[in-house]
């Protein structure tokens, strides 16, 4: 049923129907969060790969802000190489295969390190205080939503795209539940956000997770930001062609603009992960605002609006749990999240 939701689908088409359903105003806050969600996640894993770079032994003799200026500059290489996001192909198979490797390396060493030491963990079923953020984060982590219509506009069959869609859900399952149950059965109320900072900071385990995050997050970077700067080199050749009097489909812009707005926008990325590098509380605010309203709010008010048949009552009672549930769940986690956030900017606390 998750899978195959209509809503849930509907979201694929969110960016065309925000227009369609609500006008203006809706293409704009559909834009907003499509933006926002694709700029912060890109933010996330720059902060992820200079937290991670900076307790590597051997390479730790910089900062987290250090390594974060450096992993921008290494990100800026393939986005200035690869023009479109069909070029992108060989960094996501190494994404993947360097995120199945993570997944065994936490296990592994989460196991290895359960009893190790003498700290005390308490494990609870539910703790409603983190309840909100938590549903933030896990809907961040499952949020593909903002970069799902580029993609299925990239591939060979896009017919095909809904089969693929459901697999890589299924198999985010199965990387991620085995991470989660470890890390919580291991550490319980001492787990720290990313997981790998739980794990024993020395050994060889420790060193090929982090390196093996880094590696996934520095090439699944390109692949989100593609989907921005795409849109953006198409609003600067409108205005070229515009203001030359060509046709906009032939005109085109030269290197060095596209290269400019490239560098612009990852220089975005790079302030945002270089002044606020607090992971745990920003994850939580961009899955509370974007990735909520992409995933659960947009698409099903969308969805009970264009349809062209009439709804049953049992679709009209689903639709509408969704929303409340994003609505409350996204509202909530977003203050909370934003409260933190503030916290630890006004501390200047990194892990």
């Amino acid at each position: 049923l998750f899978f195959n939701f209509p809503v849930l689908w509907c979201s694929l088409f969110v960016l065309c129907s925000g227009e369609a359903a609500f006008g203006v105003s809706g293409r704009i806050i559909v834009q907003i969060l499509h933006k926002a969600t694709l700029i912060g996640v890109s933010s996330l894993f720059l902060i992820l790969a200079g937290k991670f770079l900076s307790e590597i032994p051997g390479v730790d003799v910089f900062s987290q802000r250090t390594w974060t200026l450096v992993s921008g500059g290494a990100v800026l290489i393939p986005i200035l190489a690869f023009r479109t996001l069909r070029e992108n192909g060989p960094l996501s198979a190494l994404g993947l295969a360097a995120s199945a490797a993570v997944t065994v390396a936490v296990v592994v060493e989460g196991l290895r390190d359960r009893g190790g030491d003498a700290r005390t963990t308490t494990h609870e079923i539910i703790r409603w205080q983190d309840l909100a953020p938590a549903f933030a984060a896990i809907t961040l982590s499952f949020g593909g939503h903002a970069v799902f219509p580029s993609i299925e506009s990239h591939v060979q069959k896009p017919y095909n795209f809904r089969h693929t869609f459901n697999t890589a859900y299924i198999g985010l399952l199965v990387l991620y539940i085995p991470v989660a149950v470890v890390g919580y059965l291991v550490y319980g109320d001492h787990v720290y956000s990313p997981v790998l900072c739980s794990l024993p900071r020395h050994g060889l385990f420790a060193v090929l997770s982090k390196s093996f995050v880094t590696v996934h997050v520095l090439t699944a970077y390109p692949i989100l930001l593609q989907v921005v700067i795409e849109e953006a080199e198409r609003i600067v050749s409108r205005h070229f062609s515009t203001r030359s009097g060509r046709c906009e489909a032939s005109f085109g812009i030269s290197w060095w603009i596209r290269a400019l707005v490239r560098t612009c926008l990852v220089g975005i990325t790079v302030i945002i992960a270089y002044f606020i590098p607090y992971f745990d509380s920003l994850m939580a605010l961009i899955g509370a605002v974007g990735v909520t309203g992409l995933a659960f709010v947009m698409p099903a008010a969308m969805y009970l609006k264009l349809s062209a048949r009439p709804l049953s009552w049992i679709t009209v009672a689903m639709c509408s749990l969704v929303i409340v549930i994003g609505v409350s769940g996204g509202g909530i986690g977003a203050i909370q999240s934003a409260k933190s956030l503030i916290a630890q900017i006004q501390s200047n606390d990194i892990q």
